[in-house]
Order: structure tokens, then sequence, then C-alpha cells
């Protein structure tokens, strides 16, 4: 029976289409409330559109039901409403769940931005929070930055961490060569963040200088900002409208 509902469910759900007339919302809010992951997305996402806040409830039973990119989408919703906190954990959550954009996403600088926004002490807490949550959270290295910046030396050796084991691994059957590269591409780029952080001397070892290091380092590597993840997915809907 459950194997004949899944069939059902997919048969009644069209990629392509407007989902404009009311028979179809409703086709629409039956499927996302039977855990349909993409129609919970599609729901949230026109909702995050309107600025309407039901949105986040929408893209938490998306990811729930197992969108990776979900909260990704939730994390800039919540940006543009002045929660970077916020932010901030949908975005590593996206990541450790395995979004591959957000696992990328998570070094761009904009992070640390988001990070000054922050009350020191909550930030503190949920960072630690995230990280206790799953081995290897890239939580770890914003719990790096926010160390170094406030001079505490801790922040190295967690940046250490990230270096010998970057992302979560996901099962061994969903192991490939993106993965891997995906965590080459951080280690490399940790690594020579650390390097750098090294070569400042005396007190400038750690604090405001070391973040610059985090900035200017990123700068090299493929680690895109929210706002060029949507623009660039806005442009590949086009495209699949067109040639639909």
């Amino acid at each position: 029976m459950i194997a004949e509902t899944k069939v059902s469910m997919v048969n009644m759900f069209g990629y392509n289409k407007a989902w404009a007339l009311r028979a179809d919302q409703m086709k629409l809010r039956y499927l996302a409330d039977s855990r349909h992951a993409l129609a919970a997305f599609i729901i949230g996402e026109a909702l995050m559109k309107k600025g309407d806040d039901l949105a986040i409830e929408w893209l938490v039973h998306s990811h729930n039901a197992g969108h990776t990119y979900a909260l990704l989408f939730l994390s800039g919703y919540l940006a543009q409403k002045e929660n970077p906190l916020g932010a901030i954990a949908c975005k590593v959550i996206s990541a450790d769940s395995g979004c591959e954009v957000s696992q990328l996403a998570i070094f761009h600088p904009e992070n640390i931005d988001y990070m000054y926004q922050c009350a020191p002490n909550q930030l503190r807490e949920v960072l630690a929070d995230l990280s206790g949550k799953t081995a290897y959270s890239v939580a770890r290295y914003l719990q790096s930055i926010l160390l170094m910046a406030v001079c505490e030396d801790e922040g190295l050796s967690i940046l250490d961490e990230v270096i010998a084991k970057p992302l979560k691994r996901p099962k061994k059957e969903d192991l490939d060569e993106p993965f891997t590269g995906r965590g080459r591409t951080i280690r490399k780029f940790c690594s020579q963040v650390r390097k750098k952080v090294l070569s400042l001397k005396g007190g400038d070892l750690i604090g405001s200088k070391s973040l610059v290091v985090f900035r200017d380092t990123s700068e090299s590597y493929p680690f895109i900002p929210y706002r060029d993840f949507i623009e660039f997915d806005e442009h590949f809907q086009n495209i699949q409208r067109t040639m639909c």
C-alpha cells in the first residue's frame, strides 16, 4: 500500500506545472501534507517570495522530508528578515545534511558579516550546539573564526580539525568524486588560512587581522554568496521553462 501511494504521489506531481489553478494548488497542498519534499518546497518558495513568514514552516517541512536545499533558501530568507543567527544555523544544518552548495557557501565571507550581527554569547552557544549534533559539522569552521576574533588560541586547533575532516561523510554508497573534491577544496583553503594566520607577528597572531586573512583568502576559491546562488537558480528555472 505504501509503495502504491508513493507511485500515486509521483504521478500526481508535475515538475513543470505553474500550480496557478485552485485545483492544482489543493493538489500541491495535499502532496506537501503527505511529506512530498518538493511540493512543500514549492509552497515555501512561493511564500518566501511574497515575504510571508509561513514560508519558514513549509521550508522546514521540505527539509524534514529530505529536500537538502530547503534550509539554504530559508537561510537567505532569514538573513533578509534580519535574523542572522537563524540564517547561520539553517546554512550549517543544510551543509551537514548534504547540500553541496551549502557545503561551499558556508566558507564565503558573507557568513562573517552575519556573525558580526549576532550577540556573541548567543552565537557561541548556537555554534557549540550545532557542532555537538553531528561529527565534523561545518559549524566548527565558524567556531574557529569566532574564537580567533576574540583572541582565543583554541580557534587554531579547531581549524586543524576542519583540515583533518572537512565535511561530514555521507554513506559509503553516496561517496563520489564531487564530494571528495569539495573536501579537497575546503582542506586547501583552511590550510592556506592557517599558514597565513601563523605568519602574522606577535599580538596579531589572532584577533581582527585573522578575519582579514579569512576574507582575503576566500576570494581565490569557489565560495558563492546566497545572492549569486539565487541568481543562478532563477536563470536555471527560466531555461527549464523555455525548454518545456
